[in-house]
Protein backbone atom coordinates (compact mmCIF):
# COMPACT_ATOMS: atom_id res chain seq x y z
CA UNK A 1 0.00 0.00 0.00
CA UNK A 2 1.54 3.59 -1.05
CA UNK A 3 2.15 6.32 1.39
CA UNK A 4 -0.48 9.06 1.68
CA UNK A 5 0.37 12.40 0.38
CA UNK A 6 1.89 15.02 2.97
CA UNK A 7 -1.42 17.29 2.31
CA UNK A 8 -3.77 14.80 3.69
CA UNK A 9 -2.08 14.68 7.07
CA UNK A 10 -1.47 18.21 7.41
CA UNK A 11 -4.35 19.08 10.15
CA UNK A 12 -6.43 22.27 9.83
CA UNK A 13 -6.20 24.82 12.47
CA UNK A 14 -10.02 25.54 12.73
CA UNK A 15 -12.11 22.46 12.47
CA UNK A 16 -15.76 22.40 10.94
CA UNK A 17 -18.74 22.61 12.89
CA UNK A 18 -20.69 19.69 13.51
CA UNK A 19 -23.85 20.83 12.86
CA UNK A 20 -25.89 18.54 10.60
CA UNK A 21 -27.02 20.01 6.94
CA UNK A 22 -30.28 18.13 5.39
CA UNK A 23 -31.10 18.72 1.94
CA UNK A 24 -34.78 18.76 0.86
CA UNK A 25 -35.19 17.57 -2.81
CA UNK A 26 -37.39 20.07 -5.33
CA UNK A 27 -40.58 18.51 -5.52
CA UNK A 28 -43.19 20.08 -8.42
CA UNK A 29 -46.53 21.22 -6.89
CA UNK A 30 -49.24 18.65 -7.48
CA UNK A 31 -51.86 18.69 -9.96
CA UNK A 32 -54.99 20.37 -9.64
CA UNK A 33 -58.01 18.02 -8.68
CA UNK A 34 -62.10 18.73 -8.11
CA UNK A 35 -61.80 19.20 -4.46
CA UNK A 36 -59.14 22.27 -5.06
CA UNK A 37 -61.76 23.42 -7.69
CA UNK A 38 -64.55 23.00 -5.02
CA UNK A 39 -62.95 24.96 -2.25
CA UNK A 40 -61.90 27.56 -4.32
CA UNK A 41 -65.60 27.88 -5.55
CA UNK A 42 -66.95 28.56 -1.90
CA UNK A 43 -64.96 31.32 -1.75
CA UNK A 44 -65.27 32.80 -5.38
CA UNK A 45 -68.21 35.21 -4.40
CA UNK A 46 -69.75 35.83 -7.79
CA UNK A 47 -69.88 32.01 -7.97
CA UNK A 48 -71.81 32.00 -4.78
CA UNK A 49 -74.43 34.66 -6.24
CA UNK A 50 -75.09 31.81 -9.03
CA UNK A 51 -75.23 29.25 -7.44
CA UNK A 52 -77.87 31.47 -4.45
CA UNK A 53 -79.49 32.48 -7.66
CA UNK A 54 -80.20 28.73 -9.02
CA UNK A 55 -81.73 27.77 -5.69
CA UNK A 56 -84.05 30.65 -5.03
CA UNK A 57 -84.22 31.80 -8.87
CA UNK A 58 -82.96 34.61 -11.16
CA UNK A 59 -83.79 37.71 -11.17
CA UNK A 60 -84.47 40.57 -14.01
CA UNK A 61 -81.54 41.03 -16.11
CA UNK A 62 -81.34 44.55 -15.41
CA UNK A 63 -80.98 44.51 -11.45
CA UNK A 64 -77.93 41.88 -12.87
CA UNK A 65 -74.22 43.18 -12.48
CA UNK A 66 -71.99 42.78 -15.34
CA UNK A 67 -69.62 40.49 -13.89
CA UNK A 68 -73.53 37.98 -13.51
CA UNK A 69 -74.79 38.47 -17.00
CA UNK A 70 -73.02 35.82 -19.20
CA UNK A 71 -74.32 33.18 -16.19
CA UNK A 72 -77.90 34.67 -17.00
CA UNK A 73 -77.50 33.45 -20.25
CA UNK A 74 -76.63 29.91 -19.56
CA UNK A 75 -78.30 29.74 -17.09
CA UNK A 76 -80.12 26.85 -18.48
CA UNK A 77 -77.30 25.16 -18.63
CA UNK A 78 -75.43 25.33 -15.05
CA UNK A 79 -76.21 22.54 -12.22
CA UNK A 80 -74.03 22.31 -9.42
CA UNK A 81 -71.78 18.29 -9.00
CA UNK A 82 -69.66 18.07 -5.59
CA UNK A 83 -69.84 21.76 -4.74
CA UNK A 84 -68.34 22.50 -8.35
CA UNK A 85 -70.69 24.67 -10.66
CA UNK A 86 -70.89 22.56 -13.97
CA UNK A 87 -71.52 24.11 -17.30
CA UNK A 88 -72.92 21.08 -19.09
CA UNK A 89 -70.24 18.79 -18.85
CA UNK A 90 -67.38 21.51 -18.43
CA UNK A 91 -66.43 23.01 -14.96
CA UNK A 92 -66.55 26.19 -14.30
CA UNK A 93 -63.44 27.93 -12.84
CA UNK A 94 -63.15 29.99 -10.04
CA UNK A 95 -61.21 33.63 -10.49
CA UNK A 96 -58.18 32.46 -9.12
CA UNK A 97 -57.60 29.19 -10.48
CA UNK A 98 -58.08 30.40 -13.86
CA UNK A 99 -54.17 31.78 -14.72
CA UNK A 100 -52.99 28.06 -13.77
CA UNK A 101 -55.64 26.87 -15.52
CA UNK A 102 -54.48 28.34 -18.97
CA UNK A 103 -51.26 27.63 -18.85
CA UNK A 104 -52.09 23.86 -17.92
CA UNK A 105 -54.20 24.43 -21.75
CA UNK A 106 -50.74 25.53 -23.39
CA UNK A 107 -48.21 23.63 -21.69
CA UNK A 108 -47.02 21.47 -25.23
CA UNK A 109 -48.03 25.09 -26.79
CA UNK A 110 -51.03 23.22 -28.74
CA UNK A 111 -51.61 26.71 -30.79
CA UNK A 112 -54.75 28.49 -30.38
CA UNK A 113 -57.20 26.18 -31.87
CA UNK A 114 -55.81 23.17 -30.30
CA UNK A 115 -56.49 25.12 -27.01
CA UNK A 116 -59.86 25.98 -27.48
CA UNK A 117 -61.12 22.87 -28.69
CA UNK A 118 -59.15 21.03 -25.05
CA UNK A 119 -60.64 23.67 -23.00
CA UNK A 120 -64.32 23.16 -24.51
CA UNK A 121 -64.23 19.34 -23.28
CA UNK A 122 -62.86 20.43 -19.34
CA UNK A 123 -63.30 23.69 -18.25
CA UNK A 124 -64.82 27.32 -18.47
CA UNK A 125 -65.34 30.87 -17.70
CA UNK A 126 -66.91 33.81 -19.48
CA UNK A 127 -64.11 35.27 -21.99
CA UNK A 128 -62.33 32.14 -22.00
CA UNK A 129 -61.26 32.35 -25.76
CA UNK A 130 -60.11 36.18 -25.35
CA UNK A 131 -57.93 34.84 -22.86
CA UNK A 132 -56.35 31.81 -25.03
CA UNK A 133 -55.89 34.13 -28.11
CA UNK A 134 -54.19 36.33 -26.18
CA UNK A 135 -51.94 34.08 -23.83
CA UNK A 136 -50.77 32.27 -27.39
CA UNK A 137 -50.28 35.43 -28.87
CA UNK A 138 -47.69 36.69 -26.44
CA UNK A 139 -45.70 33.60 -26.07
CA UNK A 140 -42.14 33.96 -27.43
CA UNK A 141 -41.57 30.43 -28.17
CA UNK A 142 -45.14 30.05 -30.18
CA UNK A 143 -44.45 32.83 -32.42
CA UNK A 144 -40.69 32.01 -33.23
CA UNK A 145 -42.30 28.78 -34.32
CA UNK A 146 -45.65 30.13 -36.35
CA UNK A 147 -47.08 29.30 -39.35
CA UNK A 148 -46.92 31.31 -42.44
CA UNK A 149 -49.28 34.49 -42.18
CA UNK A 150 -52.08 34.69 -45.16
CA UNK A 151 -50.11 36.20 -48.19
CA UNK A 152 -50.61 39.81 -49.07
CA UNK A 153 -53.45 41.01 -52.21
CA UNK A 154 -51.63 40.55 -55.32
CA UNK A 155 -50.80 43.99 -57.20
CA UNK A 156 -50.03 44.52 -60.56
CA UNK A 157 -47.14 45.49 -62.11
CA UNK A 158 -47.56 49.31 -63.95
CA UNK A 159 -48.75 49.03 -67.53
CA UNK A 160 -46.28 49.89 -70.05
CA UNK A 161 -47.54 51.57 -72.84
CA UNK A 162 -44.32 51.13 -74.68
CA UNK A 163 -42.71 47.97 -75.93
CA UNK A 164 -39.52 47.13 -75.07
CA UNK A 165 -40.07 49.20 -71.89
CA UNK A 166 -39.53 47.05 -69.09
CA UNK A 167 -37.97 43.53 -69.45
CA UNK A 168 -37.97 40.44 -66.96
CA UNK A 169 -35.42 38.09 -66.79
CA UNK A 170 -34.50 35.06 -64.41
CA UNK A 171 -32.63 31.71 -64.71
CA UNK A 172 -33.82 28.32 -65.49
CA UNK A 173 -32.68 24.70 -65.20
CA UNK A 174 -33.90 21.65 -66.63
CA UNK A 175 -31.93 18.54 -67.28
CA UNK A 176 -29.06 19.91 -65.62
CA UNK A 177 -29.27 22.81 -68.55
CA UNK A 178 -28.85 26.27 -67.82
CA UNK A 179 -31.00 28.79 -69.39
CA UNK A 180 -32.28 32.46 -68.97
CA UNK A 181 -35.32 33.99 -70.00
CA UNK A 182 -36.31 36.93 -71.10
CA UNK A 183 -39.83 38.75 -71.37
CA UNK A 184 -41.25 41.73 -72.47
CA UNK A 185 -43.66 43.12 -70.17
CA UNK A 186 -45.59 44.66 -72.81
CA UNK A 187 -45.80 42.64 -76.04
CA UNK A 188 -45.03 39.49 -74.12
CA UNK A 189 -42.45 38.65 -76.09
CA UNK A 190 -40.11 36.02 -74.46
CA UNK A 191 -36.41 34.83 -75.46
CA UNK A 192 -34.14 32.45 -73.89
CA UNK A 193 -30.68 31.24 -74.43
CA UNK A 194 -28.75 28.39 -72.94
CA UNK A 195 -25.76 29.25 -70.61
CA UNK A 196 -22.93 27.42 -69.93
CA UNK A 197 -22.50 28.95 -66.80
CA UNK A 198 -24.83 31.49 -65.06
CA UNK A 199 -21.80 34.54 -64.46
CA UNK A 200 -22.62 37.72 -65.28
CA UNK A 201 -20.66 37.70 -68.30
CA UNK A 202 -22.63 35.33 -70.15
CA UNK A 203 -25.44 37.22 -68.62
CA UNK A 204 -24.29 40.10 -70.15
CA UNK A 205 -23.32 38.45 -73.81
CA UNK A 206 -26.71 37.14 -74.39
CA UNK A 207 -28.35 40.73 -73.38
CA UNK A 208 -26.15 42.38 -75.63
CA UNK A 209 -27.50 40.26 -78.33
CA UNK A 210 -31.03 40.61 -78.28
CA UNK A 211 -30.38 44.59 -77.61
CA UNK A 212 -28.59 44.54 -80.86
CA UNK A 213 -31.72 43.77 -82.70
CA UNK A 214 -34.07 45.70 -80.43
CA UNK A 215 -32.51 48.99 -79.24
CA UNK A 216 -32.19 49.49 -74.98
CA UNK A 217 -35.55 49.16 -72.40
CA UNK A 218 -35.76 51.32 -69.56
CA UNK A 219 -35.96 49.39 -66.98
CA UNK A 220 -34.77 45.46 -66.14
CA UNK A 221 -36.54 43.73 -63.46
CA UNK A 222 -34.81 40.15 -61.52
CA UNK A 223 -34.41 38.55 -58.49
CA UNK A 224 -31.29 38.69 -56.43
CA UNK A 225 -28.79 35.87 -58.04
CA UNK A 226 -25.50 35.65 -58.41
CA UNK A 227 -25.48 37.35 -61.96
CA UNK A 228 -27.87 39.92 -61.35
CA UNK A 229 -26.27 41.29 -57.90
CA UNK A 230 -23.22 41.51 -58.95
CA UNK A 231 -21.03 44.54 -59.51
CA UNK A 232 -20.14 43.57 -63.61
CA UNK A 233 -23.79 43.39 -64.41
CA UNK A 234 -25.11 46.57 -62.36
CA UNK A 235 -22.37 48.27 -64.02
CA UNK A 236 -23.42 47.07 -67.62
CA UNK A 237 -26.58 48.59 -66.68
CA UNK A 238 -25.36 51.64 -65.59
CA UNK A 239 -23.08 52.54 -68.26
CA UNK A 240 -26.87 52.01 -70.99
CA UNK A 241 -28.79 54.10 -68.86
CA UNK A 242 -31.06 51.03 -67.54
CA UNK A 243 -32.33 50.87 -63.96
CA UNK A 244 -32.12 47.79 -62.07
CA UNK A 245 -35.15 46.75 -60.36
CA UNK A 246 -35.30 43.65 -57.93
CA UNK A 247 -37.32 41.59 -56.38
CA UNK A 248 -37.41 40.48 -52.22
CA UNK A 249 -35.23 37.59 -51.59
CA UNK A 250 -37.27 34.45 -51.53
CA UNK A 251 -40.56 35.53 -52.91
CA UNK A 252 -40.99 34.17 -56.63
CA UNK A 253 -44.15 36.41 -56.85
CA UNK A 254 -42.39 39.48 -56.83
CA UNK A 255 -41.44 38.32 -60.49
CA UNK A 256 -44.42 36.32 -61.18
CA UNK A 257 -44.35 37.25 -64.87
CA UNK A 258 -41.45 35.43 -64.85
CA UNK A 259 -41.85 32.35 -63.04
CA UNK A 260 -45.00 31.08 -65.48
CA UNK A 261 -43.31 31.58 -68.31
CA UNK A 262 -40.74 29.37 -66.83
CA UNK A 263 -43.40 26.71 -65.86
CA UNK A 264 -44.73 26.72 -69.32
CA UNK A 265 -41.73 26.54 -70.98
CA UNK A 266 -40.15 23.67 -68.70
CA UNK A 267 -43.91 21.41 -69.54
CA UNK A 268 -43.27 22.52 -73.21
CA UNK A 269 -40.06 20.49 -73.25
CA UNK A 270 -41.22 17.80 -71.58
CA UNK A 271 -44.12 17.65 -73.79
CA UNK A 272 -41.19 17.28 -76.89
CA UNK A 273 -39.54 14.76 -74.70
CA UNK A 274 -42.61 12.76 -74.70
CA UNK A 275 -43.50 12.84 -78.77
CA UNK A 276 -41.82 10.88 -80.47
CA UNK A 277 -41.31 13.38 -83.47
CA UNK A 278 -39.35 16.08 -81.21
CA UNK A 279 -37.69 13.53 -78.65
CA UNK A 280 -34.61 12.55 -81.01
CA UNK A 281 -34.28 16.56 -81.76
CA UNK A 282 -31.39 18.49 -80.02
CA UNK A 283 -32.22 21.25 -76.81
CA UNK A 284 -31.64 24.34 -79.05
CA UNK A 285 -34.14 22.60 -81.44
CA UNK A 286 -36.54 22.59 -79.07
CA UNK A 287 -35.85 25.69 -77.58
CA UNK A 288 -35.91 27.30 -80.73
CA UNK A 289 -39.52 25.18 -81.02
CA UNK A 290 -40.81 26.34 -78.08
CA UNK A 291 -39.61 30.22 -79.16
CA UNK A 292 -41.76 30.39 -82.55
CA UNK A 293 -45.10 28.71 -81.52
CA UNK A 294 -44.54 31.15 -77.99
CA UNK A 295 -44.18 34.17 -80.36
CA UNK A 296 -47.00 33.88 -82.96
CA UNK A 297 -49.89 32.46 -80.55
CA UNK A 298 -51.88 34.93 -79.35
CA UNK A 299 -51.72 35.74 -75.46
CA UNK A 300 -54.48 35.23 -73.03
CA UNK A 301 -53.54 38.99 -71.41
CA UNK A 302 -53.14 40.81 -75.19
CA UNK A 303 -55.53 38.69 -77.44
CA UNK A 304 -52.48 39.13 -79.82
CA UNK A 305 -49.16 37.12 -80.45
CA UNK A 306 -46.24 38.78 -79.00
CA UNK A 307 -44.75 38.95 -82.25
CA UNK A 308 -47.43 40.62 -84.15
CA UNK A 309 -47.70 43.49 -80.98
CA UNK A 310 -43.71 43.95 -81.03
CA UNK A 311 -42.91 43.45 -84.76
CA UNK A 312 -45.93 44.88 -85.87
CA UNK A 313 -46.34 42.24 -88.20
CA UNK A 314 -47.33 38.78 -88.30
CA UNK A 315 -44.66 36.72 -89.21
CA UNK A 316 -45.09 33.54 -91.86
CA UNK A 317 -46.42 30.64 -90.62
CA UNK A 318 -47.78 26.91 -91.92
CA UNK A 319 -50.90 28.07 -90.25
CA UNK A 320 -50.75 31.78 -91.91
CA UNK A 321 -50.56 30.07 -95.15
CA UNK A 322 -53.85 28.41 -95.14
CA UNK A 323 -55.50 31.65 -95.11
CA UNK A 324 -55.54 33.70 -98.22
CA UNK A 325 -52.91 36.45 -98.19
CA UNK A 326 -53.56 39.87 -99.58
CA UNK A 327 -49.91 39.97 -100.88
CA UNK A 328 -51.15 37.37 -103.88
CA UNK A 329 -53.57 39.75 -104.42
CA UNK A 330 -51.46 43.02 -104.91
CA UNK A 331 -48.95 40.71 -106.76
CA UNK A 332 -51.72 39.86 -109.58
CA UNK A 333 -52.34 43.65 -109.68
CA UNK A 334 -48.59 44.45 -110.46
CA UNK A 335 -48.14 41.81 -112.98
CA UNK A 336 -50.90 42.76 -114.81
CA UNK A 337 -49.78 46.53 -114.54
CA UNK A 338 -46.26 45.52 -116.23
CA UNK A 339 -47.71 43.37 -118.77
CA UNK A 340 -49.74 46.71 -120.10
CA UNK A 341 -46.57 48.69 -119.88
CA UNK A 342 -44.60 46.60 -121.79
CA UNK A 343 -47.39 46.63 -124.42
CA UNK A 344 -47.22 49.92 -124.31
CA UNK A 345 -43.46 49.95 -124.94
CA UNK A 346 -43.41 48.18 -127.27
CA UNK A 347 -43.07 44.34 -128.88
CA UNK A 348 -39.49 45.85 -130.52
CA UNK A 349 -38.00 46.56 -127.31
CA UNK A 350 -39.31 43.44 -125.66
CA UNK A 351 -36.20 40.81 -125.68
CA UNK A 352 -37.41 37.00 -125.64
CA UNK A 353 -36.05 33.93 -126.34
CA UNK A 354 -36.72 30.01 -127.20
CA UNK A 355 -35.43 26.99 -125.62
CA UNK A 356 -32.41 26.04 -127.88
CA UNK A 357 -31.89 29.26 -129.52
CA UNK A 358 -27.94 30.34 -129.85
CA UNK A 359 -27.20 33.50 -127.92
CA UNK A 360 -24.14 35.50 -126.26
CA UNK A 361 -24.08 35.34 -122.22
CA UNK A 362 -22.27 38.27 -120.88
CA UNK A 363 -19.12 37.33 -118.53
CA UNK A 364 -18.82 38.93 -115.45
CA UNK A 365 -15.45 38.10 -114.61
CA UNK A 366 -12.10 40.17 -115.99
CA UNK A 367 -9.58 39.31 -118.16
CA UNK A 368 -11.70 37.14 -120.67
CA UNK A 369 -14.21 37.73 -122.99
CA UNK A 370 -16.81 40.22 -122.67
CA UNK A 371 -19.81 37.41 -123.92
CA UNK A 372 -19.34 33.75 -124.52
CA UNK A 373 -21.72 31.44 -126.54
CA UNK A 374 -24.25 29.68 -125.05
CA UNK A 375 -27.79 27.82 -125.86
CA UNK A 376 -30.72 29.00 -124.31
CA UNK A 377 -31.90 25.77 -121.86
CA UNK A 378 -34.95 26.65 -119.87
CA UNK A 379 -37.23 29.58 -119.31
CA UNK A 380 -37.60 30.44 -115.61
CA UNK A 381 -39.71 33.43 -115.56
CA UNK A 382 -40.17 36.30 -118.36
CA UNK A 383 -37.14 37.68 -117.77
CA UNK A 384 -34.59 35.22 -116.89
CA UNK A 385 -33.44 31.75 -119.05
CA UNK A 386 -30.99 28.92 -118.00
CA UNK A 387 -28.29 29.11 -120.31
CA UNK A 388 -25.56 26.35 -121.09
CA UNK A 389 -22.26 27.84 -121.32
CA UNK A 390 -19.39 25.35 -121.86
CA UNK A 391 -21.06 22.60 -120.75
CA UNK A 392 -22.31 24.57 -117.46
CA UNK A 393 -25.72 25.45 -116.37
CA UNK A 394 -25.96 29.64 -115.94
CA UNK A 395 -29.18 31.08 -114.55
CA UNK A 396 -28.62 34.82 -116.43
CA UNK A 397 -31.16 37.50 -116.76
CA UNK A 398 -32.25 39.14 -119.91
CA UNK A 399 -30.23 42.15 -119.56
CA UNK A 400 -27.16 39.94 -119.91
CA UNK A 401 -28.21 37.93 -122.98
CA UNK A 402 -27.68 39.25 -126.75
CA UNK A 403 -29.05 37.41 -129.59
CA UNK A 404 -26.71 35.33 -131.98
CA UNK A 405 -25.54 35.77 -135.71
CA UNK A 406 -24.01 33.22 -137.22
CA UNK A 407 -22.67 34.78 -140.76
CA UNK A 408 -21.65 32.14 -143.52
CA UNK A 409 -19.84 34.16 -146.28
CA UNK A 410 -20.89 31.05 -148.90
CA UNK A 411 -24.65 31.69 -148.17
CA UNK A 412 -23.83 35.71 -148.66
CA UNK A 413 -22.28 35.15 -151.73
CA UNK A 414 -24.70 33.07 -153.52
CA UNK A 415 -27.82 34.63 -151.89
CA UNK A 416 -30.37 37.23 -154.07
CA UNK A 417 -31.75 40.34 -153.44
CA UNK A 418 -35.11 39.77 -151.45
CA UNK A 419 -37.82 42.34 -151.14
CA UNK A 420 -39.93 42.09 -147.62
CA UNK A 421 -43.75 42.26 -148.01
CA UNK A 422 -45.02 44.94 -145.34
CA UNK A 423 -46.10 44.02 -141.97
CA UNK A 424 -49.78 43.29 -141.35
CA UNK A 425 -49.88 44.24 -137.97
CA UNK A 426 -47.87 43.96 -134.68
CA UNK A 427 -49.59 40.81 -133.75
CA UNK A 428 -49.94 39.12 -137.04
CA UNK A 429 -46.40 37.24 -138.96
CA UNK A 430 -44.15 38.66 -141.14
CA UNK A 431 -43.84 37.72 -144.24
CA UNK A 432 -40.74 37.78 -146.58
CA UNK A 433 -40.88 36.92 -150.44
CA UNK A 434 -38.67 36.21 -152.84
CA UNK A 435 -38.87 38.38 -155.85
CA UNK A 436 -38.02 35.91 -158.41
CA UNK A 437 -39.75 32.55 -157.60
CA UNK A 438 -37.43 30.07 -159.36
CA UNK A 439 -33.89 31.58 -157.97
CA UNK A 440 -32.02 29.01 -155.04
CA UNK A 441 -32.86 30.61 -151.78
CA UNK A 442 -31.21 30.18 -148.32
CA UNK A 443 -32.09 27.20 -146.30
CA UNK A 444 -35.01 28.56 -143.94
CA UNK A 445 -35.22 28.48 -139.76
CA UNK A 446 -38.21 29.39 -137.30
CA UNK A 447 -37.85 32.55 -135.42
CA UNK A 448 -39.79 32.75 -132.14
CA UNK A 449 -42.93 35.17 -132.38
CA UNK A 450 -43.17 38.12 -130.48
CA UNK A 451 -46.39 37.08 -129.46
CA UNK A 452 -44.36 35.31 -125.94
CA UNK A 453 -45.15 38.88 -124.48
CA UNK A 454 -47.10 38.35 -121.25
CA UNK A 455 -51.10 38.07 -122.05
CA UNK A 456 -53.81 38.03 -119.68
CA UNK A 457 -55.04 35.05 -121.65
CA UNK A 458 -51.68 33.57 -121.47
CA UNK A 459 -51.26 33.34 -117.22
CA UNK A 460 -48.33 30.78 -117.78
CA UNK A 461 -46.05 33.23 -119.71
CA UNK A 462 -45.98 30.39 -122.01
CA UNK A 463 -43.68 30.63 -125.37
CA UNK A 464 -45.18 30.30 -128.97
CA UNK A 465 -43.85 30.30 -131.93
CA UNK A 466 -45.59 31.21 -134.91
CA UNK A 467 -44.66 28.85 -137.74
CA UNK A 468 -45.42 31.23 -141.11
CA UNK A 469 -42.83 33.79 -139.49
CA UNK A 470 -39.31 32.42 -141.61
CA UNK A 471 -36.14 34.59 -142.74
CA UNK A 472 -33.87 33.29 -144.84
CA UNK A 473 -30.75 32.21 -143.02
CA UNK A 474 -27.71 34.45 -142.14
CA UNK A 475 -29.67 37.42 -144.01
CA UNK A 476 -30.12 40.41 -142.14
CA UNK A 477 -33.80 41.67 -142.01
CA UNK A 478 -34.24 45.23 -143.15
CA UNK A 479 -36.14 47.98 -141.23
CA UNK A 480 -39.17 49.25 -142.76
CA UNK A 481 -39.66 52.81 -142.05
CA UNK A 482 -43.43 52.99 -142.73
CA UNK A 483 -46.07 53.24 -140.31
CA UNK A 484 -47.13 49.53 -138.99
CA UNK A 485 -50.59 50.71 -136.94
CA UNK A 486 -53.50 49.53 -137.73
CA UNK A 487 -55.23 52.04 -139.86
CA UNK A 488 -59.20 52.71 -139.50
CA UNK A 489 -60.83 53.84 -141.92
CA UNK A 490 -63.99 56.24 -140.84
CA UNK A 491 -67.79 55.23 -140.03
CA UNK A 492 -68.58 57.66 -143.41
CA UNK A 493 -66.37 55.37 -145.62
CA UNK A 494 -67.40 51.87 -144.46
CA UNK A 495 -70.59 52.40 -147.26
Amino acid sequence: MQNADAFSRLPLKNSMSGESVNYFSVVKNSPLSAKDIANETTKDKVLQQVIGFMMSGWPNPKELDAALNSYYIIREQLNLDMNCLMFNNRVIIPTHLRVPILHLLHEQHPGIVKMKMLARQYVYWPDINREIESLVKACECCQLMAGNIPDAPTTSWTWCPRKWQRLHLDLAMKNGIKFLILIDASSKWVDAWILKSTTASDVIACLRQTFSIFGLPDEIHSDNGPPFSSEEFEMFCKAQGIKVLKSPPIHPKSNGITERTIQTFKNNLLKQNFDVKTSIKSIQEKLDNFLFYYRNIPHNMTQTSPAELLLKQKPRTRISMLKPNFNNFVKDKQTTFLEKENREVGLAKYKSFVEGEKVYVKNVRGETAKWSYGIIKVRVSPVTYIVMVENYARHVHVDHLRKCVIYDDQSIKESTPVVLSPMKSLNGSHEIQNSSEGSNLPELCNLPDVSDLPNKSNSENSIEVNPEKRLYKNQETIELRRSVRNIKKPARYLD
